[in-house]
């Protein structure tokens, strides 16, 4: 999944739900891009989200900087998880 909901961490329910389905989610948190600068972010981020999804089969949420840097969020701090 990608999104652009930089705001669904804020979101437990969203947060459950995605992890239950086991959504593997990248969220650009870049804002006031346009198309053309989405993609270039995308594009950068690219290699970093293959080896994510790689590494990772378990449901995940991860933020995606103007930069095109990936960052795991620790759903634990957001949900009563371990």
């Amino acid at each position: 999944l990608i999104t652009k909901d930089k705001h669904i961490r804020k979101r437990p329910l969203e947060l459950r739900a995605l992890r239950q389905a086991g959504v593997r989610a990248f969220v650009l948190i870049a804002t006031d891009l346009t198309g053309e600068g989405q993609a270039r972010v995308f594009r950068a981020a690219l290699p970093a989200m293959l080896r994510l999804l790689k590494r990772k089969a378990a449901s995940f949420v991860a933020r995606i900087n103007v930069t095109g840097e990936v960052e795991l969020i620790e759903l634990h701090k957001y949900l009563d998880i371990k």
